[in-house]
């Protein structure tokens, strides 16, 4: 492809207008399918009072939960409906198989469909669930019901995500709880964090050293 260039894209562009021109016209399906396929997808019928979105409120929310805040962030996706959001549930959890779920897991996800998102959920092709139709005004309380359920984790949606968010997870957590998730064999440092590193170099000034003779 490199070697052919401006020539190579020039043959996939008029390869792609035969097929559209000439070979594609006899498979387009009617209007009439058309119509009858996108019958099959209509929207729920949600409450026309539903609650008014408060942009100011979520930020507040937001502010005041940090946690939630980065879920916000990694796990909500705009809407073509202004006053709802598109939530994903994380199912890439820790020392857990990447999409598995117990019995009683899919029960809470049944659960939360139906206070959160119309009765409805939706698994994707990375191994997560999707509720597409959650009120703005709720992610607070999807949030909090979520992540007692183990189902909050801010981004891991795919496998490889799970190792690399396990050691921010853990640094998040520190900051803003001001604990920390190290091992009890660690030492302090000065700001109060225990350090790994400081075990290690502790550990290695333990060992006897083998000596020759």
């Amino acid at each position: 492809m490199k070697a052919e260039g401006p020539r190579y894209i020039e043959d996939v562009d008029e390869e792609f207008r035969q097929i559209v021109e000439h070979d594609g016209v006899p498979h387009l399906i009617s209007q009439e399918e058309l119509e009858r396929v996108r019958a099959s997808f209509v929207s729920p019928a949600l409450h026309a009072d539903h609650d008014a979105f408060d942009e100011a409120g979520l930020d507040a929310q937001a502010a005041h939960h940090p946690l939630f805040a980065r879920w916000l962030r990694r796990n909500v996706a705009p809407h073509k409906d202004p006053a709802l959001r598109i939530v994903t549930l994380s199912f890439k959890r820790l020392l857990q198989s990447p999409g598995g779920a117990t019995a009683e897991q899919l029960d809470i996800v049944a659960d939360l469909a139906d206070r959160f998102s119309a009765g409805e959920a939706r698994v994707t092709h990375t191994q997560n669930v999707v509720l597409p139709w959650v009120r703005a005004s709720q992610l607070l309380a999807l949030w909090q019901a979520a992540r007692a359920a183990g189902l909050a984790d801010a981004g891991l949606t795919s496998a490889k995500s799970i190792c690399i968010s396990a050691a921010a997870s853990i640094r998040a957590d520190i900051i803003i709880a001001g604990t920390s998730a190290c091992s009890a064999s660690t030492r302090t440092n000065a700001s109060g964090i225990r350090s790994p590193s400081t075990a290690r170099t502790a550990a290695r000034r333990a060992a006897p050293r083998n000596r020759a003779g």
